[in-house]
């Protein structure tokens, strides 16, 4: 694991039915455009890694997954964990 971020390429899938971290970053995308797109308040549950991602990006309006936004969501996830059960608030574009 250690590897896996020191190394931050964003292309790197570890095996089958693994994800890379432009993956990873697409699918936490299209949960932000799936929430963009309702109305009304919704709440979400999801594993932390991909709510901290949906956070990030929203907070620092990241749009692409390359070697140093790896970098930075590696740093930004551990220096500020979501605990399990933990509440965020995400607000639409809308």
């Amino acid at each position: 694991m250690i590897t896996y971020w020191e190394n931050a390429d964003p292309d790197y899938v570890d095996g089958d039915g693994a994800e890379s971290f432009k993956m990873f970053f697409s699918r936490a995308q299209s949960a932000l455009d799936a929430l963009d797109s309702v109305q009304i308040p919704v709440l979400v549950f999801g594993h932390g890694q991909v709510m901290q991602a949906m956070r990030w990006m929203r907070l620092f309006k990241v749009q692409h997954a390359n070697q140093i936004q790896m970098k930075e969501f590696r740093q930004y996830d551990l220096a500020n964990p979501i605990s399990n059960c933990g509440v965020i608030l995400l607000y639409t574009q809308n």
